[in-house]
């Protein structure tokens, strides 16, 4: 009925109405309808109008047994003002069901008071969003369940007595807007076990609820008020495998418990959980579920009697500053299994001196120091927040890292193939951070989402693609739009200006604040906007960028003279999340590596040196050291190379190896930050792709079996500083050309053999005091040998 609903046309009259049968009905427009009911007896309504079933004055809606729902465009909802009760389908209380379906929003919108004895509501379609206004008393000693798999807010106040129970009972979501009040005694929450529940309690319950809610396995409870399960003397919160969240940051002081065996499971929201001590046993842990939320367990005393599991997408803190987590028998050591996205942060100190292992692939953060006897990081990483988190024994990295504090460079980025808005050559959708928020396109899904690889310079390529870099390509190249968000760190206090650069808009929003920082709003070629000259204080500010794409070419680049200068804005400056810094270690650790380890610089400070104790590479290890080329990593008592074996190199940072022992077969450098070392270093073979080596080498090859130093050229100049000894024997030098004016300098004194250099690339010899004897050979097309210093001698 009501086909076209633009006409007018439909149900007209008094009187009541019955809907029978299983199949569904729809009344897409109004129907012009006057007092009496409309029973729902079977089947399904499907309203697409406000004034479907009359509206206000209309036939009075009765629950019987049918469903009611919501249908029409995306993101409608429809509005019923009709009264409605429930219908008692045996006349001796045996109510039926209130039934709510369809795909779309639906409120029933009666004001007036229910009343109930047991009442069962059932959102039984999984897209439905059902809203009852009405304030509802449950009679005493009776449920009211919620079930089904869609969604159902009670924005009125329920009113409960003795013996009422509010149970979540189905697989969907359950919100109570309004307060829990009581006419003098208290009611109860309850879980059906399995059943899957989301049940949000968003106001103060104070005085209204007793008894224990346990949360079980695959349900969650989000409460939106510290108060929310009656205060203090009210209900007690058991988790028994389900999960906790809030509505933004809230901290719970009441009473809780963790049932024996079972895993503590933070949700949505910002929720800290405080006790005055808790002990793990085994097999116990605690998961984060969803990405981005964040469960602090405040706990100044913590002991763990087994291996501790923290896991999921979102983040966890574990204890509190200046607390403690000791280890208890039968454990002899702590064993963090770590997993999922998010960091996992230890904020005790951690007491008991034993052994520390981090396994389970995930990131551990250490805020607090540590008495442990060693560090061992298996195919994991582990933050180091705290100068003594690391105690005083050795770091094994066992295709693990170890971050100097922890950082998330890069902003969020997210990427929508949406054509943008243009009203008056501007988007309206960027006029301030309240109409961005809202904009339509932020209710649907980016058809991308990963964080900035190198910062905000998207100049790189024609037309309309730049976010190829990114993961992005739109079909078209043309009619995207893409948000960046984080935290933008400012070093130090002072006056700052910030700029984009766009075609076509761009905004950049700074602090929360609601006014653009930076108004480039506009379709155009590339045009640079800047703001006004700014003071900020050091320290991290919530930032957002947002950029659009109507058609032709495209272009985005964010700079700022933070660094002194003007620059494209780098990750060195924007993160996903506040990083978490230190300033150095207070206690030099040996550290061994095997297999592809890390050592991560990112969050340390510009040249700032933090200093470790011995360095020993195992055959056919890789140390990578990101972080920019001012962050400074030093192995303060040396470093050993395994004889005979291979090691890599893959270094940002600076890197000062020491004093170094072993004559390796093969060393591989890469990464654009400087080796250093003192001394000799021994090698066999170099492969060097990029950055500076820093220090004397002497190859190890013989005549019989010569070494190879192959340099597989980049956009820089590759530079040995110290001197290199040829051992008495004629070295290949494999140089390949490169887009620097020179491919691989020797800056240093080169001795005591022979060069044969090949591979296209220019080679410069820039001593004064080579003295090579066994003469240099210069083979294949384009191979130059470049003299800024003096040949050695021989043919």
């Amino acid at each position: 009925v009501n086909g076209d609903p633009i006409s007018g046309l439909g149900i007209i009259g008094l009187g009541s109405i019955e809907k029978k049968g299983a199949g569904t009905l729809v009344l897409a427009g109004i129907n012009q309808l006057g007092w009496g009911t409309f029973t729902l007896d079977a089947g399904t309504v499907l309203v697409g109008h406000n004034d479907a079933l009359g509206g206000f004055g209309g036939p009075t809606i009765e629950f019987a047994g049918g469903v009611l729902g919501a249908t029409g465009a995306v993101g409608a909802e429809i509005v019923l003002q009709n009264n409605w009760q429930v219908k008692d389908l045996t006349g001796m209380g045996n109510w039926a069901p209130i039934r709510l379906g369809g795909n779309r929003r639906l409120v029933l919108n009666d004001w007036s008071a229910k009343y109930f004895d047991n009442q069962t509501i059932d959102v039984v379609d999984p897209q439905a969003q059902a809203v009852i206004t009405s304030p509802i008393t449950m009679t005493a000693g009776k449920t009211l369940t919620l079930t089904g798999p869609g969604r159902l807010t009670l924005e009125g106040d329920v009113t409960v007595d003795a013996g009422v129970v509010i149970k979540a009972d189905g697989a969907g979501r359950y919100t109570l807007a309004g307060a829990i009040t009581t006419w003098g005694a208290k009611g109860q929450i309850a879980f059906t076990p399995g059943g899957g529940s989301t049940l949000v309690l968003q106001r103060d319950n104070t005085g209204a609820l007793t008894g224990t809610v346990t949360v079980p396995t695959g349900s969650t409870l989000v409460l939106g008020h510290a108060n929310a399960l009656g205060g203090a003397g009210g209900a007690t919160l058991n988790m028994a495998g389900g999960a906790i969240g809030s509505i933004g940051t809230l901290v719970y002081p009441h009473s809780w418990t963790l049932a024996p065996g079972s895993t503590l499971r933070f949700a949505e929201g910002d929720i800290t959980l405080q006790k005055a001590s808790h002990a793990f046993g085994a097999g116990e842990g605690i998961e984060a579920t969803v990405a981005g939320g964040t469960g602090t367990l405040a706990v100044p005393t913590v002991t763990v009697a087994g291996p501790l599991a923290l896991g999921g997408p979102g983040n966890v803190i574990l204890g509190s500053s200046g607390g403690t987590l000791a280890v208890t028998p039968p454990a002899t050591s702590y064993q963090f299994n770590v997993s999922g996205g998010g960091k996992k942060v230890i904020a005790s100190n951690l007491t008991s001196a034993v052994p520390l292992t981090v396994t389970g692939g995930g990131t551990l953060v250490l805020r607090g120091s540590s008495a442990a006897t060693s560090s061992t990081v298996n195919n994991s990483a582990l933050g180091i927040a705290h100068a003594s988190a690391l105690g005083t024994g050795k770091v094994t990295l066992n295709n693990g890292t170890l971050s100097v504090g922890f950082a998330e460079p890069g902003l969020v980025g997210r990427y929508w193939s949406i054509a943008p808005q243009n009203v008056g050559n501007q988007n309206p959708d960027f006029a301030t951070l309240a109409a961005l928020n809202s904009a339509a396109f932020m209710s649907v899904t980016p058809n991308h989402t990963a964080p900035t690889t190198w910062g905000l310079n998207f100049s790189q390529y024609g037309s309309g693609t730049i976010f190829q870099d990114e993961g992005f390509i739109d079909p078209d190249g043309d009619n995207y739009i893409a948000r960046f968000d984080g935290y933008l760190w400012i070093p130090t206090s002072g006056t700052y200006t910030f700029g984009t650069t766009s075609d076509d808009c761009s905004v950049m929003f700074l602090n929360n604040e609601d006014a653009p920082f930076v108004m480039n709003n506009y379709y155009q070629g590339p045009t640079r906007r800047t703001s006004a000259p700014t003071f900020l204080a050091a320290g991290y500010y919530p930032v957002t960028f947002a950029f659009c794409e109507a058609g032709g070419g495209a272009y985005f680049t964010a700079d700022s003279n933070i660094t002194g200068a003007l620059a494209i804005l780098s990750n060195e400056y924007l993160f996903r999340s506040i990083p978490e810094r230190l300033s150095g270690f207070a206690y030099p650790n040996d550290v061994d590596v095997f297999g592809n380890s890390t050592i991560d610089m990112t969050a340390g400070y510009p040249n700032v040196t933090y200093t470790l104790g011995r360095l020993t590479m195992a055959d056919g290890a890789t140390l990578a050291v990101p972080g920019m080329t001012t962050r400074i990593l030093e192995f303060s008592t040396g470093t050993t190379l395994p004889a005979g074996g291979s090691v890599t190199f893959n270094n940002v940072a600076t890197v000062k190896l020491g004093a170094v022992t072993g004559a390796v077969g093969n060393l591989t450098k890469r990464g654009v930050g400087d080796l250093q070392w003192t001394g000799t270093l021994s090698a066999k073979n170099i492969t060097y792709a990029a950055g500076r080596l820093s220090g004397d080498i002497r190859l190890t090859g013989t005549s019989g079996d010569p070494s190879t130093f192959s340099y597989a050229a980049g956009p820089a100049t590759g530079e040995l500083t110290g001197q290199l000894n040829l051992n008495n024997h004629v070295a290949n030098f494999v140089v390949n050309r490169g887009a620097a004016a020179v491919d691989l300098r020797l800056s240093g004194k080169v001795t005591n053999g022979g060069i044969a250099l090949s591979g296209g690339g220019i080679l410069e010899l820039a001593s004064s005091e080579n003295d090579y004897a066994l003469g240099t050979t210069v083979v294949g097309t384009n191979s130059t040998l470049l003299l800024t210093g003096q040949l050695g001698s021989g043919p």
